[in-house]
């Protein structure tokens, strides 16, 4: 058994820096754990690290900026040159390297020496069937070929972290690797305080399809309920077809930085969450951390986070009627927020840096 050593050069990959979310969260936490790695990912966006990574020093961070800004963002194209892209990147003197990979598959980085883990967000769901294909994909039909390098590569990963028991018999399935879950790092306020009058409806995510917003906003709009929508988009027609279906009483309220996401969080009668296919949620397991009970789709992970009738309320099928019967049951049901806290600190920081430094131990 290798102890983990404190001299060992670290070296974290992580796909792009184009947004913030629940993997750059996990990012966050990672750099927190190793304060003198090095970082490298295909492309930083100067704002998003200016607001969420300005501890880290410009040497720190190393980037195929100028090649990867002339392909673009958020493209297929984007994923499909990345396994060529990775290999720009040197790690042959880095004693341990973490790759933080989701769309662009940043596991697919050459490691010659020392350890390499691999921490799958979620494969790349639209060569994996969880999404459908791009165009370009139909035009363009490398997903085979790609999917046959994820897989080459991430078998020959020493260990393969995932964030759920959900992705876990993903990974397992598709590309038969056992794989170890340690659920993503969400922060708890270090108490439970009270809370003032619970007047709102709250929903917290980037603005993207997948999250099917438009559930909770005719909900909302057919029971003329207050509802206050936070997050951004990369994706300008959803957005206004959002706020085309919005009636009077729902309100976006666009980025809204942590210390006041707080206030929100203890405004709400509960925080609705309807996507399908979540990979963790992290936002269901913040709202409980504030006392908040979560309203929410039974589908991915917050089947292992939300404990229907204790901590929030499940609808079953996929729809606004389900949704609509399910916000009803949910105001004849009484939660207690000590319970709601307590469930939350189960997937603090504490916990996920206590099983990950607990796996690098073990080499």
């Amino acid at each position: 058994m290798m102890l983990y050593n404190f001299s060992m050069r670290v070296a974290i990959v992580h796909d792009a820096l184009v947004e913030f979310g629940g993997a750059e969260r996990v990012l966050q936490a990672f750099i927190k754990l190793y304060k003198e790695a090095d970082i490298f990912t295909l492309f930083a966006d100067k704002d998003i690290v200016e607001k969420h990574f300005s501890s880290l020093s410009r040497n720190k961070i190393h980037t195929l900026g100028t090649l990867c800004s002339t392909i673009g963002k958020h493209t297929t194209i984007f994923q499909y040159v990345s396994p060529l892209l990775w290999s720009f990147f040197d790690f042959s003197s880095y004693d341990l390297v973490i790759s933080s990979a989701s769309y662009l598959m940043s596991g697919l980085v050459s490691i010659s020496r020392g350890i390499h883990v691999i921490y799958i967000h979620s494969p790349p769901k639209n060569l994996v069937g969880l999404l459908a294909e791009t165009s370009l994909q139909k035009v363009i039909p490398l997903t085979p070929f790609i999917n046959w390098l994820y897989k080459r590569n991430i078998q020959k990963a020493m260990t393969i972290c995932v964030n759920s028991e959900f992705m876990k018999r993903i990974i397992d399935k598709e590309y038969a690797v056992n794989s170890t879950v340690v659920y993503p790092p969400v922060h708890i306020p270090p108490y439970m305080r009270e809370s003032g009058k619970r007047d709102i409806y709250l929903f917290v995510s980037r603005l993207d399809r997948e999250k099917y917003i438009e559930l909770a906003i005719k909900a909302c709009n057919y029971l003329r309920v207050p509802l206050v929508i936070i997050g951004k988009t990369n994706e300008n027609r959803y957005e206004k077809f959002l706020r085309l279906l919005s009636g009077p009483t729902i309100y976006f309220a666009g980025y809204v930085p942590d210390n006041e996401l707080s206030g929100y969080y203890f405004r709400a009668k509960a925080v609705i969450f309807t996507a399908k296919k979540e990979d963790f949620g992290i936002v269901p397991v913040e709202a409980m951390a504030h006392g908040t009970p979560v309203i929410a789709y039974y589908g991915g992970g917050v089947r292992e986070t939300i404990i229907d009738g204790i901590t929030g309320t499940f609808f079953y099928k996929h729809s606004v009627a389900s949704l609509i019967e399910a916000i009803d049951i949910h105001n004849r049901r009484k939660f207690a927020a000590s319970v709601l806290y307590k469930q939350a600190k189960k997937f603090s920081e504490y916990v996920f840096r206590k099983k990950f430094v607990r796996i690098i131990a073990s080499f």
